[in-house]
């Protein structure tokens, strides 16, 4: 019976990650197809501002739900799902009036001690940003909760499309500024709202409207507070180490050197991060269940062969030919993100494995592990940073990134797999 149930779970694991990954693939094409000519519309430097605002809203668009989102897979109880979810829209309203707040009072000195006053003039978009990601995080995870995978793929190939339409359509005009890049992920983001919205809206729309209470709220406020109290804080210390090598570099290098890293950055991070949501997605709410009936080991060591098998091939050919790769498809002027990309292909492997693998310390309750091991994250990126950047040479500084990084990420999918063994 046990080899029966095992099977099932595989098979839907497989079916559910394969409609999410398929959505991703197709997300992924648009935005390749549309790179190269990108990049022969915008120099570096456009790229570089443009990825610095990216990593600014980044930090803050993390904690726009306060991590509730997390909790809308986890109870038994749909009525109670529905008041997560209602949670988790009503901490995105209060964030974002928080950064209306910020932005008004401090909003240009902060830019400014970060030597990004080019960026004062879109500094409005900030909190419509924070708004429609943090509910398009929302949405998705109801949609994760109610298996709606197929509308999750197609809302990311969608948002790509839109994304990429305008960011071409800014190029072709003329338009080649940081500014038509950041208005651009603004209009992807807000197809996803609308397309997720709309759907949710015909298919739950009168039973969200019935379960939602303020007496169901609060109590779902208080019963899952270590998301706000630990995963947020969590997610926040993590993000800001993401986006301290945009920043970091910044301050000691030129924008268009900030150009070169973001875009090698995201030719890594986007196609693995993209698949990499998709099967922590689908892993989140596998896991719950198999850690209800005790099958969640297994489960783990089959997501981690997976997370080897998608992510070794595809690295290894961007580490033995990234350079190449670079100059023949974006440009010769882009062939030093080619060698960045080089440098970052160990870090993407360990990251690309751990990960996904992370969400079980949200579903087994170890929310201070993963709490603990963002703080180290950020104090190691931080470090390796700045002895870098003290140095003066970007591929010194990258290389530095990369070998911590690779290490710090190996040790917590080792962690995993041997606690949950």
């Amino acid at each position: 019976m046990r080899t029966t149930i095992s099977s099932s779970l595989q098979t839907s694991f497989k079916r559910d990650v394969l409609s999410l990954v398929s959505g991703a693939a197709g997300a992924q094409i648009i935005g390749l197809l549309a790179m190269p000519v990108l990049t022969r519309y915008f120099a570096p430097e456009a790229f570089g501002l443009a990825a610095a605002f990216g990593s600014i809203t980044g930090i803050i668009v993390v904690i726009a739900c306060l991590r509730y989102e997390l909790s809308i897979v986890l109870p038994d109880n749909e009525h109670e799902a529905a008041n997560l979810f209602a949670v988790s829209i009503l901490c995105t309203i209060i964030i974002t009036v928080f950064t209306i707040l910020i932005g008004s009072f401090v909003g240009e000195k902060i830019l400014d001690w970060l030597q990004l006053s080019a960026l004062i003039p879109y500094i409005w978009l900030i909190p419509f940003i924070v708004l429609t990601s943090g509910t398009s995080n929302a949405l998705n995870y109801w949609n994760t909760r109610t298996k709606n995978f197929r509308r999750l793929s197609i809302v990311q190939i969608t948002s790509s499309f839109f994304i990429a339409s305008s960011k071409l359509g800014g190029g072709f005009t003329g338009y080649t500024t940081a500014g038509t890049l950041i208005t651009a992920q603004l209009v992807g983001q807000i197809v996803a709202v609308i397309f997720l919205g709309w759907q949710i809206i015909r298919s739950n729309g009168f039973f969200l409207w019935k379960s939602i209470s303020r007496a169901d709220i609060r109590a779902g406020l208080i019963r899952h507070k270590r998301f706000p109290l630990y995963s947020s804080w969590s997610a926040l210390l993590n993000s800001l180490s993401w986006q301290l090598p945009i920043l970091i570099l910044g301050i000691f290098f030129s924008p268009k050197i900030v150009g070169y890293y973001a875009l090698a950055f995201s030719m890594l991070r986007v196609p693995m991060n993209l698949i990499g949501q998709a099967i922590s997605k689908v892993f989140l709410q596998k896991a719950a269940c198999a850690y209800n009936d005790g099958s969640l080991a297994p489960l783990i060591r089959k997501v981690f062969f997976y997370l080897m098998i998608l992510g070794f091939f595809p690295l290894i050919i961007l580490s033995l030919f990234g350079k190449e790769l670079y100059g023949f498809v974006f440009g010769s002027v882009w062939t030093e993100a080619g060698l960045y990309t080089q440098i970052l292909c160990p870090w993407a492997f360990c990251w690309f494995i751990s990960s996904p693998l992370s969400v079980v310390l949200s579903v087994t309750g170890k929310q201070k592990i993963e709490l603990v091991f963002n703080i180290i994250l950020l104090l190691v990126r931080s470090l390796s940073l700045i002895i870098g950047g003290l140095s003066a040479d970007p591929i010194i500084t990258i290389s530095i990134y990369s070998i911590t990084g690779s290490l710090t990420y190996g040790w917590l999918a080792y962690y995993i797999l041997k606690k949950f063994n």
